[in-house]
């Protein structure tokens, strides 16, 4: 089976602690062009998928999330994109999640979607190079690691630019 692209892709991002959204939102609203800046700070772990398999996406990260508890992620470092920056996230426990959940759907995923995942938090991205570029050295030279916590999961449709919110999927901090 091939990937079919949907007529409105679904997206799954990570869900942060508050404080950690807190920043990189911050960090998001001060950098990113703001025509483009409709989205509040995420990390995404598929960027296509199908929106006729929502219901057995739905179950299958009901599956995924039953007894799990929120867990550590660490803002790591910064990487420059040559329009942009991101903020590293390091967190094995979310990407042996998602490497779980790729080779579920692996017949769903886009060319995208199949390449290895490297947790980010983009925040700044599609302006000029040279703009790109010192922003990149200014943020790397003051940029302290943080620790912070996954705390769920979130499905969204994509609409062409802003996201529809679709539903949560929260640890659950005493399971």
């Amino acid at each position: 089976m091939t990937h079919n692209p949907s007529r409105r892709p679904l997206i799954l991002s990570a869900k942060m602690s508050a404080d950690a959204q807190q920043f990189f939102n911050e960090k998001r609203r001060t950098h990113f062009p703001r025509e483009r800046n409709y989205l509040d700070a995420h990390i995404t772990l598929f960027h296509t998928l199908p929106d006729l398999e929502v219901d057995n996406i739905t179950q299958r990260l009901t599956d995924e999330i039953r007894g799990r508890t929120p867990f550590p992620a660490q803002a790591a470092g910064v990487v420059f994109m040559g329009f942009g920056s991101a903020y590293v996230v390091e967190c094995p426990m979310l990407i042996d999640i998602r490497k779980t959940l790729a080779h579920d759907w692996q017949d769903w995923l886009s060319p995208q979607d199949r390449q290895t995942f490297r947790p980010h938090v983009t925040f700044q991205n599609k302006v000029d190079a040279a703009v790109a570029k010192q922003v990149y050295h200014d943020e790397k030279s003051r940029f302290e690691s943080f620790d912070f916590l996954i705390t769920g999961l979130s499905l969204w449709y994509y609409d062409m630019g802003p996201w529809e919110h679709i539903t949560d999927f929260e640890f659950q901090p005493n399971a």
